[in-house]
């Protein structure tokens, strides 16, 4: 699910209140935003090479930057977020449904949204990445969920991944297991290795900091746990394909 790649990173472009009575069937393309919305009402479906997604009342619906699609609805309300995506924002519709409890978040967004003050867009791409926590969450993946033996280093990990001296060693200890048994669990429950989560940890975190115009790239790489902005920026243009200059550059 696009809420649980580690290669992407979203800034807001618009947060918005839709809504729209019988349509025809519209033919979009051309979209150079990605969106995700959470329908308040009725249902949509969505078409496009040559699959069907349908979208009801109380889920979440995510459509990538430039897929071309077939939209047909009933009278429908949305809050509906258009996003400028990094790194991999995928190729296809999906739908999280049974969704109703994240909807004070969407709700908050677009009051947050529409006050315009020179604190509302940081406060925003906050709720937004709550709002992609409470997904991540609700698909089972999140820190309960991990098994119990390497919990203690996931605590740790949430709790410490800022700080430039931690290691994955320390991860292990607070588990009272081998650093080699910790990372053949972490791999084997998540699919990458303890040090590639702590860096895309670092990653969003840095993207943040460097989107908020406060702080530059130096500031920012050591606030996330990097030690070297050369570093940093090695590794920052590996993970997004694009340069920390880069990424500030479309941010604004």
């Amino acid at each position: 699910m696009f809420f649980q790649n580690p290669d992407s990173a979203f800034h807001i472009m618009g947060v918005f209140y839709v809504k729209r009575g019988n349509e025809k069937p519209v033919f979009n393309t051309g979209r150079k935003h990605t969106t995700i919305a959470y329908r308040l009402r009725g249902e949509g479906q969505f078409q496009y090479c040559g699959t069907t997604v349908t979208a009801t009342a109380g889920s979440v619906t995510y459509i990538p930057a430039g897929l071309d699609f077939w939209r047909n609805s009933t009278p429908e309300e949305l809050i509906v977020l258009h996003l400028q995506g990094f790194g991999t924002v995928g190729d296809q519709i999906e739908v999280v449904n049974q969704m109703e409890k994240i909807e004070p978040l969407f709700q908050n967004l677009l009051s947050v949204w529409a006050i315009k003050d020179p604190l509302s867009y940081n406060r925003s791409m906050q709720l937004l990445y709550r709002i992609l926590e409470f997904l991540q969450n609700a698909s089972g993946q999140s820190v309960d969920s991990v098994p119990s033996i390497i919990e203690p280093g996931m605590q740790l990990l949430y709790a410490r991944y800022k700080s430039h001296d931690l290691r994955i060693s320390q991860l292990a200890d607070a588990c009272f297991i081998s650093e080699v048994y910790f990372r053949k669990l972490f791999r084997q429950h998540f699919g990458k290795s303890p040090q590639q989560a702590l860096n895309e940890m670092r990653f969003r975190y840095a993207c943040e900091l460097l989107s908020s115009g406060y702080y530059n790239q130096k500031e920012a790489s050591q606030l996330a746990g990097f030690s070297d902005v050369k570093y940093f920026r090695t590794a920052f243009k590996k993970h997004f394909a694009l340069t920390p200059a880069a990424y500030i550059n479309k941010a604004r």
